[in-house]
């Protein structure tokens, strides 16, 4: 079988060397699409993701989506020529045994497409937060297409057996650019209030508060090595 890699970004130049890196070896192409403005805000001007990428070995497609599922179908309309299409956000990284686990499944089985637990990572990476039990679409067949943000149009299987490391709420993003310009956006009353006084402002031992509402506790589990090594 062949497998491809497709991650999305947005100025995302510090963490867009680990995604590939992650799947480095297991990928027979990595497609990065990379978007030239934000979902919602103000745009920026573009940072070194797009040069970061193709200096590591990735295809890049630039350009302008309403949403994120639109971004990823444009990569998976590209990649009809795979078995498989292993699609991650580019803060989405894994160790290198969990991607032989993934790839073991994905060569035997006869499902569509697989979500996977993660671990999401807090303020740093060296915290956790305790039950957070959401599930990213993590493989998919090229005729699987995501329908609205993270939702694909097929049933998924829960892949148990590894796990994606999630870097999606900690240094080194910017965590403020994302709740105002990530998919969500539009949830969230008043995200600069929220990063002031519940992200800033937190501190170890305390729940952690998400700009909707939800609370979390944190605990201390630092990023395997493997994986630190490409920040």
């Amino acid at each position: 079988m062949n497998f491809a890699g497709l991650s999305i970004a947005y100025n995302e130049e510090k963490l867009v060397k680990g995604c590939i890196k992650s799947l480095e070896g297991f990928v027979d192409n990595h497609l990065m699409i990379v978007s030239e403005k934000p979902y919602f805000g103000d745009p920026e001007p573009m940072d070194r993701t797009v040069e970061i990428a193709e200096t590591h070995g990735a295809d890049v497609i630039t350009g302008v989506w309403e949403l994120d599922h639109r971004q990823r179908n444009v990569g998976i309309q590209l990649l009809q020529d795979y078995d498989w299409i292993i699609a991650t956000d580019v803060d989405m990284w894994m160790t290198r045994d969990d991607m032989k686990a993934l790839c073991r499944t994905l060569e035997r089985t006869k499902e569509n497409a697989f979500v996977i637990p993660q671990t999401a990572y807090w303020r740093d990476i060296d915290h956790v937060l305790v039950d957070d039990f959401f599930m990213p679409v993590i493989a998919i067949r090229p005729r699987v297409r995501f329908t609205h943000i993270g939702n694909i149009n097929v049933s998924a299987k829960i892949l148990d057996n590894c796990r994606c490391h999630h870097i999606n709420w900690c240094d080194p993003k910017n965590i403020l650019k994302k709740v105002l310009t990530y998919p969500h956006a539009p949830d969230f009353k008043d995200p600069k209030k929220w990063y002031r006084e519940h992200y800033l402002s937190w501190k170890e031992g305390q729940l952690c508060t998400m700009p909707d509402g939800h609370k979390f506790r944190v605990e201390r589990q630092p990023l395997p090595d493997e994986l630190r090594q490409w920040l």
